[in-house]
Order: C-alpha cells, then sequence, then structure tokens
C-alpha cells in the first residue's frame, strides 16, 4: 500500500502539534504543582483572650504568659486534677494551663443549630465554626458568596473527652454521636456553610493540623477544589486529661512549657483554634485577595521503626526539611527563622534541635543564624492546633518585620552542641534580618503518632493593583455611599453596628478609599443576613452618627433598617406623564453613566435632544400650554433610564406595571417591545390618561412574550413592595410599601440608594459589588461578626447523677422540648422576629409589627425562665 507524500506531511504536523501541545500541558501541570499558595484570612482562639490574629500578635509582641488556673465555666471544680507532691520528680504547683476564655459558650442560633444540639456538640466543632466564618470574612470573602462551591475543608483534631461520665440512659442519642464525632468536625464545617470541595479531619496527634495544611496545598494544585479552608483545634473538656497527664509526669512542674530550655521539664498543655483560608497565589491576585503570606512548600514524612513508638526521630526530621526547601526550590540559608515544635520536654527538644543544626545551621554566615523560637512558651501546648498555631504567628511575625521573643527561657539546654551550626535561640526579641531578598520563616510539627510535618512561608509580594475602568451603574463622588449591616438578630445588628463604630473610631480614618472603601468592604466581603440597616454616609463625619445611632436603635435621617421577609414579591410601577417632568434625572444623568447613556439613547430614538429639554431652566409662569408630546417623551426617557440603573444595580422585579406611556417604558422594560417599536408608540403621542383602547394597542405591539409578569395596574397583585419609578412618588392607599425612586426636595442620587437601600432591607437581592466597581478594593479592614453567644457545656458528672436525669431529659438534664416548640423558643431566645412571623403564619404587616413589639420583652422572660 502506498501513501502520498501529502498524507505523511500532514500526519508529522498533526504529530507535531500534539507534541507541542503536550509539551505544554506538561509545563502548565509542572507550573502547578510548584505555585506558591497565598494563605488571605485567619481565624483564631487562644488563651489569654485572643479572640483574633492581632489580639495574638499582641500577645506575643508583648511577651505575655497565658498560662492560667482552671477555667471556671467548665464545672470542673469536682473533678479537677489534685497538685501533687512539689517535692516529686515532675510533682506541679497546681491545675494550670493555656485555656481559651468562654471556651463554652456558643452562637448557635446564628447557625441555626437549636440548643439541645449545641450542648451535646464538642466545644472544638462550635470554635471551629466560628472561627471559619471570621477567616472568610477576614480575607474579604463572603462566607454566602462560596455557598455551593468547591471549597476545600483540611481540619486537625484529635478525638474529644466532650461529655465523659455524662449519662445516656440506655439510649443512643444521635445528634450526640455526632457532637463528638472527629469525622463531624470538619463535615459540620462543610454541611453549615455548604462547602462542597474535599472535606477531610485529619488526626495524626500533635502533627495534624500541619499535616490537613500541607494535603490542601496539594489538593489546590491539582485543582481539586478553588479554595481551602485549612486550620487544627484543641480544646480540653475533661479534667482527667490533666489528671492523667500529671500522674504520667509529662505536665512541667509549673504548667509552662520551656522550649529549649535547660530548665525543660516537661510540657504545659493548652489550647487553641487557629484557621487558614488558602489558595493559589495566582487565583488571590485575580481575585483581589489581600495576601498575608505565601506557602512556598511542604513536606510530610514519619519516624518509622526509630527507637520507640513515641520517640522523636532527628534523621526523620533532616529529611522532612531537606524534603519541604526541595519542594519550595529554596536551599537552607534562604530561610530567616523556625517556629520549632518545640514543647519543653527534656528528650524531643534536644532531638529537634540538633535536626535543625544539621539541616538549617551548616554552610550558612555565622552572622546570619538561623532563628528558633516557639510560641508554646506563651499559651501551652496545644496539640493538634500547634502547627497552624505556629504558622498564624509567622504569617504575623513576617508581616510585622519582628520575631518575638521565647519565653522561659534563661540558658540553653546543654545536651545540645550550639556550636555545630548558626543557629541561635529567640531569648530576646529580634527584628527581622534584612537579606536583600524576601523573609522565609519554616514551622515544624510533630505527632505522637511518628508524622512530622515542616511548611515554609514567604513574606507576601507586594501588591499588584489593577486599574479598571468603573463600570457604567458604579458610584461616582460625591455621591452619597450605602453602607449595609446585617445580623441574624436584631439585637446582634445593634451589636455589630457598636463594634463597626468602635472599629472606625479607633482608626485614624476609614479603611482604604475613605468612607467608600468602608462602604464598599461592607457591602461585598460580608453576608447580608435577615436583620439589616443600610447607612447613607456622604463623609466620615456622616458615617459615625448613623453607626452610632444604629448601635442605639435610634431612628436618623439616612439610616434605612428592616428584616427580610419570607416570599418577597417586587413590583415596579412605571408612572403616566406628569407635568413634574422637566429637570428630573439631572442629579442621576451626572452621577451615573448608564443611567446617561440610556437617556441619550432613548432621545436619539425619538429624534429629540432630551437631555437639553429636560434640564434646560423653565420658568413656571412662561411656560405656556402643557406640551403633552414633550412630557411624555421626557417622561418615557427618563423611567427607562430608570430602569437601566435599577437593573444595573441587580434589581429584578416580578412584576411590572404602567399608566399611559408608562405602560409603553414598562413593556419595553419586560422585554415586549423592542425600543424602536416603543418609541415608534411614543412619538405617536395621546397616551394620557391611561386607557383600554391604549392597551390593546400596546399589547398589539408586542413583539415577544413579556418576561415578568405585565399587567396595566397592580390592584389585583400581591406583591410586596412597590418601585416607583416616574417624576416624583405618589402617596396610595395602606397595602404594599411604596418606594419611590425620585423624591421631591431630594437629591436624586441620595433617593435612588434610598429607595435601593429600602428594598434591599426587606430582602430583595442587590448586585452591590456594580454599584462600587472602579472603587478600592475593599481592605476588609472591618471588625467580623458580632457573635451573640451563650453558654452550652454538657455535665460530666457521676453515673449517679447522670442516672437521675427524668426520661427525655437534654445533657442539662431539663426534659427535652419537641423539635418545634425547642425551634420556637430558640426564636424567641434570639430576637427573631422574622422566623416567629412564618411560625405564626402572620401575614399582614400589623401583626407582624405586633409582634416586633412584644418580642424584646418576650425573650427577656423566656432568658430569666426557660422552662
Amino acid at each position: 500500500m502506498t501513501v502520498s507524500t501529502e498524507k505523511v506531511i500532514e500526519a508529522l504536523r498533526a504529530s507535531m502539534m500534539e507534541a507541542e501541545r503536550l509539551r505544554k500541558q506538561n509545563q502548565r501541570l509542572t507550573s502547578a504543582l510548584s505555585e506558591p499558595l497565598a494563605i488571605v484570612g485567619m481565624g483564631c482562639r487562644y488563651p489569654g483572650g485572643v479572640q483574633s490574629p492581632e489580639e495574638l500578635w499582641r500577645l506575643v509582641a508583648d511577651e505575655r504568659d497565658a498560662v492560667s488556673p482552671l477555667p471556671g465555666d467548665r464545672g470542673w471544680e469536682a473533678g479537677a486534677p489534685a497538685p501533687q507532691d512539689p517535692g516529686e520528680p515532675g510533682g506541679n504547683e497546681g491545675p494550670v494551663g493555656g485555656f481559651i476564655d468562654s471556651a463554652a459558650e456558643f452562637d448557635a442560633g446564628f447557625f441555626g443549630i437549636g440548643a439541645r444540639e449545641a450542648t451535646v456538640m464538642d466545644p472544638q466543632q462550635r470554635l471551629l465554626l466560628e472561627t471559619s466564618w471570621e477567616a472568610f470574612e477576614r480575607a474579604g470573602i463572603s462566607p454566602a458568596a462560596v455557598r455551593g462551591s468547591a471549597v476545600g475543608i483540611y481540619i486537625g483534631a484529635m478525638a474529644t473527652e466532650y461529655g465523659w461520665g455524662a449519662g445516656s440512659g440506655g439510649r443512643i442519642d444521635a445528634a450526640a454521636v455526632a457532637g463528638r464525632a472527629t469525622s463531624v468536625i470538619s463535615g459540620r464545617l462543610a454541611y453549615t456553610l455548604g462547602l462542597e470541595g474535599p472535606t477531610v479531619t485529619v488526626d495524626t496527634a500533635c502533627s495534624s493540623s500541619l499535616v490537613a495544611l500541607h494535603l490542601a496545598g496539594q489538593a489546590l494544585r491539582l485543582g481539586e477544589c478553588s479554595l481551602a479552608l485549612v486550620g487544627g483545634v484543641s480544646v480540653i473538656s475533661h479534667p482527667d486529661l490533666l489528671s492523667g497527664a500529671s500522674q504520667q509526669l509529662i505536665l512541667a512542674a509549673n504548667g509552662r512549657s520551656k522550649p529549649f530550655a535547660a530548665n525543660a521539664d516537661g510540657v504545659g498543655l493548652g489550647e487553641g483554634v487557629g484557621v487558614l483560608l488558602l489558595e493559589r497565589l495566582s487565583d488571590a491576585r485575580r481575585h483581589g485577595h489581600r495576601v498575608l503570606a505565601v506557602m512556598r512548600g511542604s513536606a510530610v514524612n514519619q519516624d518509622g521503626a526509630s527507637n520507640g513508638m513515641t520517640a522523636p526521630n532527628g534523621p526523620s526530621q533532616q529529611r522532612l526539611i531537606a524534603r519541604a526547601l526541595a519542594s519550595a526550590r529554596l536551599t537552607p540559608a534562604d530561610v530567616d527563622a523556625v517556629e520549632a515544635h518545640g514543647n519543653g520536654t527534656p528528650l524531643g527538644d534536644p532531638i529537634e534541635a540538633q535536626a535543625l543544626i544539621a539541616a538549617y545551621g551548616r554552610d550558612r554566615p555565622a552572622e546570619q543564624p538561623l532563628w528558633i523560637g516557639s510560641i508554646k512558651s506563651n499559651i501551652g501546648y496545644p496539640r493538634a492546633a500547634s502547627g497552624v498555631t505556629g504558622v498564624i504567628k509567622m504569617v504575623l511575625a513576617l508581616r510585622h518585620g519582628m520575631l518575638p521573643r521565647t519565653l522561659h527561657l534563661d540558658e540553653p539546654s546543654p545536651h545540645v552542641d550550639w556550636s555545630a551550626g548558626a543557629v541561635a535561640l529567640l531569648t530576646e526579641a529580634q527584628p527581622w534580618p534584612d537579606t536583600g531578598r524576601p523573609r522565609r520563616a519554616g514551622v515544624s510539627s510533630f505527632g505522637i503518632s511518628g508524622t512530622n510535618a515542616h511548611v515554609i512561608l514567604e513574606q507576601a509580594p507586594p501588591d499588584e493593583p489593577e486599574s479598571e475602568p468603573a463600570a457604567d451603574g458604579a458610584l461616582a463622588p460625591p455621591v452619597v455611599v450605602p453602607c449595609p449591616v446585617s445580623a441574624r438578630t436584631q439585637q446582634a445588628l445593634a451589636r455589630q453596628a457598636a463594634r463597626l463604630h468602635d472599629h472606625l473610631s479607633a482608626a485614624p480614618a476609614p479603611a482604604v478609599g475613605g468612607v467608600a472603601g468602608v462602604g464598599h468592604a461592607l457591602a461585598t466581603t460580608r453576608a447580608h443576613l435577615d436583620h439589616r440597616a443600610v447607612v447613607l454616609a456622604r463623609d466620615r463625619d456622616d458615617l459615625m452618627v448613623q453607626v452610632a445611632s444604629l448601635s442605639r436603635g435610634e431612628p436618623v435621617p439616612g439610616l434605612v433598617t428592616g428584616a427580610v421577609q419570607r416570599d418577597v414579591r417586587l413590583a415596579m410601577n412605571f408612572q403616566g406623564a406628569d407635568s413634574r417632568w422637566r429637570g428630573q434625572g439631572k442629579g442621576l444623568y451626572e452621577s451615573f453613566p448608564v443611567f446617561a447613556r440610556a437617556l441619550d439613547e432613548v432621545g436619539a430614538a425619538l429624534d429629540r435632544p432630551l437631555a437639553a429639554e429636560t434640564f434646560a431652566d423653565h420658568e413656571p409662569d412662561a411656560a405656556g400650554p402643557p406640551d403633552t408630546a414633550s412630557a411624555e417623551a421626557g417622561v418615557f426617557a427618563l423611567e427607562v433610564a430608570l430602569w437601566r440603573l435599577l437593573s444595573s444595580w441587580g434589581i429584578e422585579p416580578d412584576v411590572m406595571a404602567g399608566d399611559g406611556v408608562g405602560y409603553v417604558a414598562a413593556a419595553f422594560a419586560a422585554g415586549a417591545l423592542p425600543l424602536a417599536d416603543a418609541c415608534a408608540l411614543v412619538a405617536a403621542g395621546g397616551h394620557d390618561p391611561y386607557t383600554e383602547e391604549f392597551r390593546r394597542l400596546v399589547e398589539k405591539s408586542w413583539v415577544s412574550a413579556p418576561k415578568v409578569t405585565l399587567v396595566p395596574d397592580l390592584a389585583a397583585q400581591d406583591v410586596t413592595a412597590i418601585l416607583e419609578l416616574g417624576p416624583a412618588g405618589r402617596n396610595r392607599e395602606p397595602g404594599p410599601v411604596l418606594v419611590p425612586v425620585l423624591r421631591p426636595g431630594e437629591a436624586e442620587p441620595l433617593a435612588a440608594l434610598t429607595a435601593l437601600a429600602e428594598v434591599f432591607v426587606r430582602g430583595i437581592p442587590v448586585e452591590w459589588a456594580a454599584l462600587f466597581d472602579g472603587a478600592p478594593t475593599p481592605a476588609a479592614e472591618l471588625p467580623t461578626y458580632a457573635f451573640q453567644r451563650q453558654r452550652y457545656w454538657r455535665a460530666s458528672d457521676s453515673a449517679e447523677s447522670a442516672s437521675a436525669e427524668p426520661a427525655g431529659a437534654d445533657a442539662t438534664g431539663s426534659p427535652a422540648a419537641p423539635p418545634g416548640r425547642s425551634a420556637f423558643w430558640a426564636a424567641v431566645e434570639h430576637g427573631d422576629a422574622e422566623t416567629l412571623a412564618h411560625t405564626l403564619a402572620l401575614g399582614s404587616e400589623a401583626e407582624r409589627s405586633a409582634l416586633r413589639t412584644l418580642l424584646p420583652a418576650l425573650s427577656s422572660w423566656h432568658q430569666r425562665d426557660p422552662s
């Protein structure tokens, strides 16, 4: 068989093209597997009252010791570990540790969790829910915006002691089983936040959270998830854990870890929860997310058959660090400091120090030693959260350019040859060395399981601001700025406003971009919850006054408040011709390009200079007879431009109606008429007032069915609110809320944004991003959500106490309420008027108003007497 030369050439060309395609694909995959990962958000709770990363930095920078006596809110007094004889080896001074303040408290209502379920739920799950929400907010990402997306969850955690000794009366309690299951720690986050990426709880003991970070990095690079929520949690839920550690002579004599110190004598147990939000660096830059630090590389390995199941393995640690450096494509001299595992044990710390000297300390200049420290000297040993705690500390250190001091380190351990390499312990705080390259740090974490992890962090690259043209519907100075604030309950809304006021008062000026930057961040980086307010601020003073009024529950001009209504339906009503049309729209024409372009487009279609006609000065007594044709053309153009403006902000009505020429505008807006045909009807004139004959004429001209319900009037329509489009608002009989877009005597941009705020607070979706497009990228420097916490702690008393609970009792010993009744009283407790109105089927606004008036007193009574 003979093959033609042309076919051979064609086959060779196809083969070469395929080879080139495969080469490029391989290059992309190789680049993806080595792409740095950006840490874009963090959330945490730590001992010493630490509620945020900023507070953690203040703790370490101020060199505070956060170890404290047993917490008083966990019912531990009866079962607290007794102090050993201080004269015995390992004897301690008394029951102390690094405890999270208020670990027993939780905002169950915020997450839709009933009181009974919250009580039997491991506090580790509860703390992760709140800190994960905060991590998203600090990243400038609304948790609602990622619901249903491929966000991965990788959480390091160990089995909980929560509920040890609590009786079940021989019953299998499904809520308690899920509440204590380690696997559910990550699953609870996915379920509650609606995240659909890979979800894993990692338990390799004390290295769990750093192993989780390594796995999350791999998933991101392989494209298994777009974002990754990564963290670790450890809460001491029963005093027997402390007693056992004390009896095993694991605890330090004074309950404090002394990393790498000559007097190291054991660990000081601690607690913590830390969460990171991670994404590919290229994605973070594309999305405009602030990069806190970069993860250059990571590695995980195992001690294998070492000299003991729980004994550290120095050579394994050296190999681990070498692999992490290789994955980061760095040399040992490229790393300035290491946040060590160092937990204060006289065996483990010397082994780690020698491994660090071998891996990092050799072949580097003596004047550039590797600095070694450990946060466990401040807060104790937070077990599964140890790794992520070290990461958060070093991210903050990279940003502040300072290496904090390690406490309780008077003399270095004599069991280490510190002269074998260029390393130095952080016995004093040090400014970060200036090497002419990005700052870098390693973080180590080793588990009693034998699994080890090491990650390498790098200073965030400089920001790359991108200037893009603003969208047509975007704000233009000096237009008033809408600043939406929301919360799950009315009480939380007031508290959120107070937090915002405190935050802004503490700053010399609002976040990036002034008031526009604050409004942008509030509108686009926070979830919009059921109880809402919109502050319409012209400047900083305006913003501060209105936010303060909102925190006190006081009405003030420029402040719009409301609550989301169930099954909300919005109507747009396009008015007929009106003698007040002249001059209307000028403020919007000058402020919003989308409005100006729409009005000019209608003018061109009508072959009339509408802007000049509309905005020209006219003396009322010189106007002569009404110019119906001009009025109809002007009103039609005004209403089309108003509709285009509202549409650019994402407002989509369920029903449209119109009167006279307004019906033509409504038909065009509903998609039934093209602009040319609508303008032809307007040019024909004589359309006021509305007549049945005119309606038939308009409908006969339709070229397609309306995209929304289109009616001549709204009398028979079941709608919640009516946006009135036309020269001025009109009064109506009681019924749906009437929201005029233009208001007599009020600046037009303010009137239009007030209308937007009024429908938003009732539950109508708004595309805030379009309104703020072109404003500065939000810095996300806003206070996080003001959780309204209550105490939930499961009794862990003796079996006798447990068996004394009545049948059907919940974990607190109170009779368990039926699910519906429990949900009802939970809504009362949290002041959730909308849920109660829905439950009670209250339809009229009068009934709902009466409920809102009664609810504070009812809630207060229920909290005093929950039985």
